[in-house]
């Protein structure tokens, strides 16, 4: 896992990995190298989530409009609930635990 940017003492560091042994050693304190790490998780979680939302449950939620924009609206019900479901498989899937 890689924090993309982070600013250490007046410092601006890329692609630093994100554990907090090194956090602590580029001069964070400890609790502040444990928070860099967590925004980190959540940014890796909601990203995995934002690719799979656009390749699973958007493409239904899109079918959905689509059939209720041409009537039907029991096919659209259908392709809605699908995707609600798979927002949820992805959500429990990819889970964004905040630990700050």
């Amino acid at each position: 896992m890689i924090i993309r940017n982070i600013t250490i003492k007046g410092h601006d560091y890329i692609n630093v990995p994100a554990n907090t042994e090194t956090l602590i050693e580029m001069g964070l304190n400890e609790q502040e190298a444990a928070a860099e790490v967590n925004k980190a998780k959540v940014a890796l979680a909601m990203e995995a989530r934002k690719r799979a939302y656009h390749l699973e449950s958007d493409p239904l939620f899109i079918e959905a409009i689509r059939k209720e924009a041409m009537g039907d609206l029991d096919g659209a019900a259908v392709a809605r609930n699908l995707a609600v479901s798979l927002v949820e498989q992805i959500k429990s899937r990819y889970p964004v635990v905040d630990n700050a």
